[in-house]
């Protein structure tokens, strides 16, 4: 490794991350930007340019792609981040004071997009964008270290990517969708397990691929992320197989118990022997056994794996299962109050785990780790949530105003939502397609660009033209109806 690649790697290390709050407030800031965004349009909507998709996209990427970018760089610091926060705030209210002068409603879509609601392809598209914009960010100065993952405990937003990852895989699974119960459907037929569809396979594919490609071109690697030959890509394929193996021999109703026993198993291992394990995986040289030099990711697949089916239940629970089950009417309201009642239950659970077992750790995917993400991927859920039924109200023919606000919750189930945004549809889509064009981009940048050593300016442009690529290569995916349909 070159004396640059040393510095680079030194450059992501020692990061002591964030706290709550300034990442929920970054989180939060997506919601509230697509509701801006959609508001924006629909006082355009008469013009002609958002007769195609094209010029929604642009004024997408305007809105909500350029302004997550800025947050997370320039405007990274809690108190800006307070302050745009606001201003996004102020900008949604002066649209509703427009729309209620025009006296205007929103259209809506005939069908959700994928069998999927609408604010779970916004979440997940916003996830996606997020995390393509921060795997490149965090290689310049104006990235903020505390945003970096850390390297022992402590939490951050790309503590978070990974995980994020792994809930929105499993809130769109068709598991959690109730399409499926087990891997025999109603009929009995037997169906393929899911880690041996071609989609999955590709990605076992690319993990062996990234760890053969990576040394050929003198790649800078951070070995305490997953381990020399270990990547993410590996990690996300184990997770579907004991998935699979769940669905298979456990039935629905104990699966949360199964997700929860994984991770008691895990959090004893961690802690037996007065944490020998954990030691292990900080302090301990690389002997150059596969368990020794991948230790990361060995040891995090039972909290990743508890991860995706504790997301998988509580999504079926809360935001698939029929209102029918629990007798209280209204089914918006109904879905609000079970997101509400998860959020706090796993809030509670996070503050018991990072402070009575052991502090939030992604590296070994304990259960702190487990219930941080949790805890900021539904609360992120809840308010494109809460977005979607803002924007129901001025579909369901209420108008913008006092009226509609009050009436929040009450408008009937038979009215249709409103489209999701088109570039965040366009990322939940093609997700699995955009995170590969987005890495190979981020090792383009890095092979050619001595990143560390850029100027603000500089570094801007760069993240600029690298998010126009990755939301380009979105939506020219979703205009040529690429070869492969992403079932992330």
């Amino acid at each position: 490794m070159n004396s640059y690649n040393e510095e680079h790697v030194e450059f992501l290390s020692h990061n002591k991350g964030s706290d709550m709050s300034t990442i929920s407030l970054m989180l939060v800031q997506g919601p509230l930007l697509a509701l801006l965004c959609t508001l924006a349009m629909n006082l355009v909507a008469s013009s002609s340019l958002m007769a195609t998709k094209k010029w929604k996209f642009v004024i997408e990427f305007v809105i909500v792609v350029l302004s997550q970018l800025l947050s997370m760089t320039v405007g990274a610091h809690p108190r800006i981040l307070n302050i745009s926060t606001l201003c996004i705030l102020l900008g949604i209210l002066r649209m509703f004071s427009f729309e209620y002068e025009k006296g205007k409603s929103l259209s809506s879509s005939e069908t959700q997009v994928g069998g999927l609601p609408n604010y779970v392809i916004n979440f997940k598209g916003m996830t996606v964008l997020l995390s393509c914009l921060a795997i490149l960010a965090v290689d310049f100065p104006v990235f903020p270290r505390y945003f970096s993952k850390t390297e022992t405990f402590g939490i951050s937003l790309m503590d978070l990517g990974s995980g994020s990852f792994i809930v929105s895989s499993a809130i769109a699974s068709k598991y959690a969708r109730g399409k499926v119960s087990t891997v025999k459907d109603e009929a009995g037929i037997t169906l393929k397990f899911s880690f041996l569809s071609p989609n999955r396979l590709a990605v076992l594919a690319l993990g062996f691929g990234r760890l053969i490609a990576l040394p050929l071109v003198d790649y800078h690697e951070q070995v305490t992320e997953y381990g020399v030959h270990w990547n993410f890509f590996m990690t996300l394929y184990c997770v579907w197989f004991v998935a699979d193996l769940v669905h298979t021999f456990v039935p629905r109703e104990k699966v949360l118990c199964i997700a929860v026993g994984m991770l008691i198993v895990s959090q004893y291992c961690l802690l037996y022997d007065n944490g020998k394990l954990t030691q292990f995986v900080f302090s301990v040289e690389r002997d150059g056994s596969i368990f020794g030099d991948n230790r990361e990711g060995i040891v995090s697949i039972p909290g990743y794996s508890a991860l995706f089916l504790l997301a998988e239940s509580l999504a079926h629970y809360s935001m698939y299962a029929p209102s029918s089950q629990w007798k209280l009417g209204n089914t918006k309201r109904l879905v609000l109050l079970r997101l509400f009642v998860v959020c706090l239950g796993v809030c509670i659970a996070y503050f018991s785990c990072s402070t009575y077992l052991q502090p939030v750790s992604r590296r070994l995917a304990n259960p702190g780790y487990v219930c941080f993400v949790l805890l900021q991927s539904f609360l992120t859920l809840s308010a494109f949530y809460l977005a979607q039924e803002i924007v129901l109200c001025m579909v369901g023919g209420k108008g913008v105003g006092p009226n509609a606000l009050y009436g929040l919750f009450n408008i009937g189930d038979n009215v249709r939502p409103a489209s999701p945004l088109y570039g965040l549809e366009c990322l939940s889509r093609w997700s699995l397609s955009v995170f590969l064009a987005a890495n190979a981009l981020t090792g383009l940048v890095n092979l050619n660009v001595e990143t560390i050593r850029q100027s603000m300016g500089v570094s801007l442009a760069l993240l600029t033209a690298h998010a126009g690529a990755v939301v380009g290569v979105a939506w020219l995916l979703d205009t040529c109806k690429g070869p492969i349909n992403d079932k992330l």
